[in-house]
């Protein structure tokens, strides 16, 4: 009689049971049968008042469940706790894929993130009227929270992750490769702006402006990348066919083409291909070279032609005649400018001097 008495005091939620340290406040808890199925159980455990939530907080917490489920629920401390877990485990489960995203893009959203799944927790584990009153008295800002949660979910589809890994790469990688080349203003403003944006909690609903900007600076990098490189291709070009038409490139070409190939490799290599400069356009590459190098390779064409050129005189010289080799560079008699004819005279009987010394020293001279 007694084991009944309690039992419907408990159903009542007028009383609460403690058995081996834990307390059940809710009837509906597979756990809370033993100490009322069994008489070890029933004579071991704690039975005590319990201060139940009033009904202006049970109608408070029917009202704000059903605004977040559009279910009725009935007006019952037990009842309420069950939906309000049931749809606490749905958002936790949608939770977990949502936040592995976010940290693996290093969005600034993983703080709100980890506090409501902190709220979530704290929920599933709390008892029945615990769950109540949070649910009377937070209800409006769970709901707020939960919303913001659906509307990230919603938007960070595929297309937005990739257009967030572009934003990632204006910012770190094409900006460290543009920012020397003196970009227009406004570029380094969207730069610095977009920055902004992505570090923001709230850059979902910055949304368009990540894109604009995004794709301002990537399209200035590929501008300046496309420029460097229709400039440094025919470059080389012309350079490599200057060489093609010396007259020792053919024989050398015929007697030892794996030299004659060897030689212009560093000239070659410098043409780059349509392939490279294509997917700089389409977006899917920075260039197999960077925007300096581009333009120290335009620095250096003719120093690079002018050395092939010496090789391949070098390599000409009938190896029999068994004569020194002289350099010599005609910078080195230009020390000041040529104004005067008599300047021009004394340049010029300079290095008829110094080959003429040369010549009767019996070598041979190349010219650089």
């Amino acid at each position: 009689m007694l084991r009944l008495i309690l039992a419907a005091l408990f159903r009542a939620g007028e009383i609460e049971v403690t058995y081996q340290g834990n307390r059940f406040h809710n009837y509906q808890d597979p756990a809370r049968r033993t100490p009322f199925t069994n008489n070890p159980a029933f004579k071991s455990s704690l039975f005590s008042p319990r201060q139940t939530p009033g009904l202006k907080t049970l109608t408070d917490a029917v009202r704000q469940l059903e605004g977040l489920t559009g279910e009725e629920v009935d007006v019952e401390e037990g009842a309420i706790a069950t939906a309000f877990k049931k749809l606490v485990g749905e958002e936790l489960e949608k939770l977990y894929p949502l936040k592995a995203t976010v940290e693996v893009h290093r969005l600034p959203v993983l703080p709100l993130l980890s506090e409501f799944q902190q709220t979530l927790s704290g929920i599933q584990s709390s008892a029945s009227e615990d769950c109540v009153r949070t649910l009377a008295e937070n209800g409006a800002d769970f709901g707020e929270t939960r919303n913001r949660i659906r509307k990230l979910r919603e938007a960070l589809d595929a297309k937005a992750i990739a257009i967030l890994r572009q934003s990632r790469l204006a910012t770190e990688q094409v900006w460290q490769r543009l920012a020397a080349h003196s970009p227009a203003t406004e570029i380094a403003t969207s730069v610095e702006e977009l920055k902004t944006l992505l570090g923001s909690e709230h850059f979902i609903d910055s949304w368009d402006g990540i894109v604009e900007r995004t794709k301002a600076v990537l399209d200035a990098y590929k501008h300046a990348y496309c420029d460097l490189f229709d400039r440094r291709k025919p470059a080389y070009e012309t350079a490599i066919g200057e060489i093609k038409n010396r007259a020792e490139w053919g024989p050398l070409e015929a007697t030892n083409p794996g030299t004659a190939s060897s030689l212009l490799s560093q000239l070659v290599v410098r043409v780059g291909s349509d392939e490279d400069r294509d997917a700089v356009t389409r977006g899917t590459s920075l260039g197999k070279a960077s925007l300096t190098e581009m333009e120290s390779d335009l620095a250096a064409v003719d120093g690079l032609k002018s050395s092939v050129l010496v090789k391949l005189q070098e390599l000409s010289i009938d190896k029999e005649k068994k004569a020194p080799v002289r350099r010599v560079r005609l910078s080195g008699f230009f020390n000041r400018p040529i104004e005067t004819q008599v300047d021009l005279d004394k340049a010029l009987e300079l290095i008829r001097d110094s080959l003429q010394k040369c010549i009767d020293e019996g070598a041979v001279i190349i010219l650089e």
